[in-house]
């Protein structure tokens, strides 16, 4: 029984202890965690308490050993407080190194891309630059090939000016010597006409009076009167005929309407009808096409009166803004066509010449005993 009672009671000493050392403990992080908090005052307050509860400790060997034991607790704890508090510390600085080392290679990466931005700048600025000087050159080349190409228009152009000056002076020689000879065969033609044929016509008045007495006459007389009357007839057919050849003047005056009808008037004097259809001819045509035309027109007629033995002519001639057309039609006998092209007279390559001289075409639609129609057209 007293072993009983006294190992409860050695129980009951180190259940206080223990208690008391719990207490205390509980004292001392209270005071530390206000602490900690940044409460100062609640920190104090937890802390005077835990050095009272010190203080009233008996100074018997148990307690001693307790306040020693709890003395040591405390160390260790602060210890261990400060070891944290070192280990946080080292943290911080750890955290705060690698945040600067982070930040470095940031602001590293930061200033390589800015630098590489710049440097890609300036590689785009240089290639434009570069595209552009490329662009200056071509231009250049282009503006120095746009010049040349002007310099040689420029060129043609004085070259064409002269040739049509050129053109125009020969021109102009060409229509002088044509008007100095137009000149003198309007003189000539108006001297046949009026000289020559009106001593013709009265020659002719005179030789009819004899026709009143012409039975009363031996008969180697009248033959006689009749071949001078016969001759007389023919001077009168070439003075008149040759008249209308040096009428030329007279086309350049009045234009190849009113010479075709001059022409039609000297044709009448023959036992042929002639009928002339104009189309446009109010306006003058350029006088070498008027001249060329009137004589392709006088060649075909004198050959339907020569050689057709047709007793009716007809002329069409019509002036359209793209042409001139001109169509001859007659009643005569008609020929082959073939003959004249394998061997055509002089009139006939005169009238092919002067239709090539405008770049003309002349067309012949012939044959025996129906007739002949010429067509000729001659651009503009």
């Amino acid at each position: 029984m007293p072993n009983a009672v006294q190992n409860y009671l050695q129980g009951l000493a180190i259940f206080s202890q223990k208690t008391l050392y719990w207490s205390g403990r509980t004292l001392f992080f209270l005071s530390d965690a206000y602490q900690e908090l940044k409460l100062p005052k609640q920190a104090k307050r937890y802390e005077d308490q835990l050095i009272r509860l010190l203080n009233n400790l008996n100074s018997d060997q148990g307690n001693l050993a307790f306040q020693e034991l709890f003395r040591y607790q405390m160390d260790k704890q602060s210890l261990l407080k400060q070891f944290l508090q070192n280990q946080k510390e080292l943290i911080y600085q750890r955290s705060l190194t690698w945040g600067a080392v982070l930040l470095g290679l940031l602001l590293l990466a930061i200033g390589g891309i800015y630098l590489f931005r710049q440097w890609q700048l300036a590689a785009i600025r240089e290639a434009k630059i570069a595209q552009q000087n490329e662009e200056i050159a071509l231009n250049n080349k282009n503006l120095a090939l746009q010049e040349a190409e002007l310099a040689r228009k420029k060129e043609q152009v004085a070259i064409q000016q002269n040739l049509a000056l050129l053109r125009q002076k020969e021109l102009e020689t060409q229509y002088a010597r044509l008007e100095a000879q137009d000149l003198i065969q309007q003189k000539i033609g108006e001297e046949l006409h009026d000289g020559v044929g009106s001593m013709l016509a009265t020659v002719k008045m005179n030789l009819l009076t004899v026709e009143e007495v012409l039975d009363r006459l031996p008969t180697e007389r009248i033959a006689t009167y009749n071949q001078a009357n016969r001759l007389l007839d023919e001077a009168c057919d070439k003075v008149r005929t040759l008249s209308h050849e040096f009428g030329e003047a007279l086309l350049k005056q009045f234009g190849l309407k009113a010479q075709l009808e001059a022409l039609l008037e000297a044709i009448g004097t023959s036992k042929i009808e002639v009928e002339l259809v104009t189309h446009g001819l109010n306006q003058r045509l350029d006088f070498q096409l008027e001249l060329n035309l009137y004589r392709i027109i006088q060649e075909l007629v004198h050959n339907v009166i020569k050689h057709a033995q047709a007793t009716h002519i007809s002329i069409q001639v019509s002036y359209f803004k793209e042409n001139v057309n001109v169509v001859i039609d007659d009643n005569g006998r008609g020929f082959e066509v073939q003959s004249i092209q394998e061997s055509p007279g002089l009139g006939m390559l005169s009238i092919q010449s002067r239709v090539n001289e405008h770049d003309g075409h002349i067309h012949f639609d012939s044959r025996p005993g129906r007739g002949t129609t010429v067509m000729i057209d001659i651009p503009l």
